[in-house]
């Protein structure tokens, strides 16, 4: 995956999650755990743990993405440049 190891977001999509679970996923460029592009998910009682990528290893946001996250935890990711 280059985008989003997980889940990737792109162009206005805003899907709702609830209780899930982004653990050991990978991405070439952005996003291990999730990457969102001009989109904004909803996220309540998700945790982010062990993802990688470049850029956001739990989670990255471009192009005016904005996600709404209650109670997530993010722990353990890595991303070399930021």
């Amino acid at each position: 995956m280059d985008y989003g190891g997980g889940m990737c977001n792109y162009n206005f999509s805003s899907p709702t999650l609830t209780n899930c679970t982004f653990s050991g996923n990978s991405a070439s460029y952005y996003g291990g755990g999730m990457y969102n592009d001009a989109s904004s998910p909803t996220l309540a009682n998700c945790t982010f743990s062990g993802n990688s990528a470049p850029y956001g290893g739990g989670m990255n946001n471009r192009s005016n993405s904005s996600p709404t996250l209650t109670n997530c935890a993010f722990s353990g990711n890595s991303a070399p440049y930021g």
